[in-house]
């Protein structure tokens, strides 16, 4: 059912209030609160890079620190399936190119980003 105004014939009837919206104005929108847009820079790299922080918002050069991860594990377990178990199965664990990278920020010391290398 949709809303139909009196016709002009009975806005004149003496003691009748007629109700025109177009006579009031609108209520003001309410402010729009600024939008924050905290975008993580894409990491995927095992070198530090310049970014904003989205924990301290500070502008900083990650740190990073390599720790063992999936790919780390597949090449021990394929180094020992090829016959390598008597010790050189265990140079990954030594060898950076072989594990994650975590970026850290140096202010706040947090995660910001993780390269993992499967």
């Amino acid at each position: 059912m949709s809303y139909t105004p009196n016709p002009p014939e009975y806005n004149n009837i003496p003691g009748q209030a007629y109700y025109n919206p177009s006579s009031y104005p609108l209520p003001p929108e309410p402010p729009v609160p600024p939008q924050v847009v905290i975008q993580t820079a894409s990491l995927q790299s095992p070198h530090p890079k310049a970014v904003i922080c989205p924990f301290c918002h500070h502008r900083v050069i990650t740190k990073t620190k390599s720790e063992v991860g999936t790919f780390t594990w597949i090449v021990v377990g394929g180094l020992i399936f090829v016959g390598c178990w008597l010790g050189c199965c265990l140079i990954p664990f030594y060898m950076d190119d072989f594990k994650d990278v975590h970026h850290k920020c140096p202010k706040c010391d947090r995660v910001i980003d993780v390269f993992r290398r499967m």
